[in-house]
């Protein structure tokens, strides 16, 4: 569970990620639970209609970004964590329709109304709450449309 203090607990979050880079670059996209996680978010995300831009909110070393390119979009991925960024930099650099940025789910770099879609995978569970960072989702998503959020169940969470 993430500490009171929400800046402290991402700078500590975020250190675990840098640490854990490695894993993420290497192993996550083989992993079977990332696998299962990916399917079900690629059934439910329909293929892009013409030019869509879709976040990535916690892209990590980008594992998912590929599927969603092949599904037509332009993506935009970013992540807490600048080792994990600079992975993902060294493996999704030279792919056309990307762009990876640092981010702060709780705290979007962008203006409002950017975005087309929105997936955000395995990153609400290192937040304190969730409010500001769905409040964020919707402020930049063009309309109510589409955003995915795929997370395992806190313990003592039903």
């Amino acid at each position: 569970m993430p500490s009171e203090n929400p800046q402290y607990s991402k700078n500590e979050v975020s250190g675990e990620f840098d640490r854990a880079a490695s894993y993420y670059a290497d192993e996550r996209g083989q992993s079977p639970w990332f696998q299962a996680q990916m399917r079900i978010a690629l059934e439910m995300l329909d293929a892009a209609q013409g030019q869509e831009r879709l976040l990535d909110i916690g892209c990590a070393a980008g594992a998912e970004i590929p599927p969603l390119l092949a599904r037509g979009f332009q993506i935009v991925g970013i992540d807490y964590s600048p080792e994990i960024l600079r992975l993902a930099e060294q493996r999704l650099g030279a792919l056309h329709g990307v762009r990876l940025c640092r981010g702060d789910a709780e705290a979007l770099p962008f203006p409002d109304a950017s975005f087309d879609r929105v997936v955000c995978l395995g990153v609400f569970e290192y937040l304190a709450t969730y409010d500001r960072c769905l409040e964020e989702i919707r402020r930049v998503l063009r309309c109510a449309r589409e955003a995915w959020r795929l997370s395992p169940c806190r313990r003592g969470s039903a």
